[in-house]
């Protein structure tokens, strides 16, 4: 599975709806790929990118725009950090 720009969106207006505010972001997700350099395949490369950079950055992106001031925001990197 993939973090999407929407996805991520909604789960914040869930919160949103449910509660006063966002006070608190905590997530980690990483994905990891065994193997030596020379046989990495691109596909894995683009996979753990994907998860654990591009993935990161949306759900950070959605707390900066959406925590109250003054809040905490904790995002543990995946296994390539």
């Amino acid at each position: 599975m993939t973090c999407s720009r929407r996805r991520v969106a909604a789960l914040f207006d869930t919160a949103e709806e449910a509660f006063p505010g966002v006070d608190v972001v905590v997530h980690a997700a990483g994905a990891l790929s065994r193997g030596t350099v020379a046989d990495f395949d691109l596909d894995q490369l683009d996979h753990a990118i994907r998860i654990n950079l591009r993935g990161t950055f949306i759900i950070d992106q959605q707390a900066a725009r959406r925590l109250r001031p003054g809040v905490l925001a904790v995002g543990a990197k995946g296994p390539f950090s």
